[in-house]
């Protein structure tokens, strides 16, 4: 009988069978050792050495999965451990953003987080941040309204535990029954990268306004409105600008300063098709004019810096470095340019088209001169038509990939919200071909068959054949010219 020992009874105790025996060091590796997860640490060892301290070490991972072996050395077992945990929590630590971003944070304060983190990225341009700011909060001054509803004074007492999919839909409808539009998608683009962030930092598995109702984006089909009304449009801006009404009387008695400036300025605009602030960051240097094709160049454009420094022309555009290109201009931008330059006011960015103070021209201001001179007859012209007309009409001659190049922008962005659809087609040229040409079917070859010493005939016929199915049987055609008398020649089919 086999001799059995503690070892071996715990074996049995394991398997159920009597197994043979193995030492105690075999048994204690063979065991799974628990696996450590990542950011926390494992059970400290602590010995003494032999000057009487004590040393303590464990092992830990990090938040990115690596392991890490610190070990400290201390008068006592306490500090040695002490110490162990101090060194260990440089990659124990809890994850990014778990100190900030919890459970119980709440929206306004996780607001403002994913504000700073969004300006950090630096992908938005400051409008845009400029309008999350004012959709966040509410505003403070003359013009505010103190019941528009912003999302801090409305939910931001709310934690991210509480802003739950059911209540976010509440507030989602609560918008969309008082009539706003724009702003509801506003808040729900600004909400979802709320909750995004949240869930970034492991406050959330999932952002909730996932199942809220989201705003449909209509896509408006860009129209063109004719050229002879903006031929009338430029005539009245002229009109204006020279203090003189459509018969030549002259008439200023209210109102901003009349100037020429805006006449030429909305004449190189309406020459070029650029953007407000891409037009009032041209600068002296950005022309060329002299050149035997005399063009602009657009290398930035007007950004406000706030904290009272102004608008300032800065060293990016829209779309980045594909939105730099050269516009060549016709003779009636060229003589806009030259009359802007004779014109000009001495500013610190050596613009073309400053204020009357050297300084930036704030496109607020600007638009809000071009409202106050076309009047009511030309209100459905802006800046954004006038990009329309430009597009449709270089897309009608040169095609769409020049128009994208002259407004800057992707082929596919023209061809959506610039340039206005051809109501009418005109295809003839390409529809009205003769049609291809299709050969006659030959008729199946019927394999020949012998039965007799007479003529071929095809199987299951009994009747001699003539000389036309004769032919039709060889795979030849008889001449129809030959007289009866002569011998049938034959030819090839």
């Amino acid at each position: 009988m086999l001799a059995t020992t503690p070892e071996a009874d715990w074996a049995e105790g394991l398997t159920g069978r009597l197994v043979a025996p193995r030492s105690a060091a075999v048994l204690r590796t063979s065991m799974a050792t628990p696996a450590i997860k990542p950011g926390t640490a494992g059970r400290p060892h602590i010995r003494q050495l032999d000057d009487g301290r004590y040393e303590a070490r464990l092992l830990c991972r990090d938040n990115f999965g690596g392991y890490h072996k610190p070990k400290r050395a201390g008068r006592t077992k306490r500090e040695a451990n002490t110490r162990l945990r101090a060194a260990a929590a440089r990659w124990t630590g809890p994850h990014a953003g778990s100190k900030t971003v919890t459970a119980t944070t709440r929206l306004s304060d996780l607001a403002d987080i994913w504000l700073a983190e969004t300006e950090l990225r630096g992908h938005l341009a400051r409008g845009t941040l400029h309008l999350y700011q004012t959709q966040l909060d509410t505003a403070h001054g003359p013009t505010a309204r103190p019941d528009a509803v912003k999302i801090k004074p409305t939910i931001g007492a709310l934690t991210i535990r509480e802003a739950t999919a059911a209540r976010m839909n509440d507030y989602m409808i609560l918008l969309m029954e008082r009539g706003y539009t724009s702003k509801v998608t506003h808040q729900w683009c600004i909400l979802a990268g709320v909750f995004d962030t949240a869930r970034r930092h492991g406050a959330i598995d999932h952002n909730p306004m996932d199942g809220t109702l989201k705003p449909s984006r209509k896509h408006a089909e860009p129209t063109a409105l004719p050229p002879s009304l903006f031929d009338d449009f430029l005539r009245h801006i002229e009109n204006w600008a020279h203090n003189r009404t459509p018969d030549g009387a002259t008439t200023h008695y209210y109102g901003p300063a009349h100037n020429t400036r805006l006449y030429w300025a909305i004449l190189l605009l309406t020459n070029t098709g650029v953007r407000p602030t891409e037009l009032l960051g041209l600068r002296v240097i950005d022309t060329d004019i002299d050149n035997p094709v005399p063009g602009i160049w657009i290398r930035g454009k007007l950004e406000n810096l706030e904290d009272g420094r102004g608008w300032r022309w800065q060293p990016r555009l829209k779309t980045g470095t594909k939105g730099i290109r050269r516009l060549a201009l016709s003779a009636r931008g060229v003589e806009a340019v030259h009359e802007l330059l004779a014109c000009r006011v001495e500013s610190q960015d050596h613009l073309l088209i400053p204020s009357r103070h050297g300084e930036g021209w704030n496109p607020n201001n600007f638009n809000r001169l071009l409202r106050r001179a076309r009047g009511t007859k030309f209100a459905a012209i802006t800046p954004t038509q006038i990009r329309h007309r430009v597009a449709t009409d270089i897309r009608d001659i040169y095609g769409i990939e020049a128009a994208a190049a002259q407004l800057g922008d992707s082929p596919l962005v023209v061809a959506r919200y610039y340039a206005a659809r051809n109501a009418e087609v005109d295809n003839r040229g390409a529809l009205g071909r003769p049609p291809p040409r299709t050969r006659r079917p030959r008729p199946p070859r019927i394999p020949p068959s012998r039965t007799h010493d007479g003529p071929l005939r095809p199987p299951n016929t009994k009747k001699p054949l003539t000389d036309g199915e004769y032919s039709l049987v060889r795979g030849y055609s008889l001449l129809p010219h030959l007289d009866s008398n002569q011998k049938p020649a034959v030819q090839m089919l």
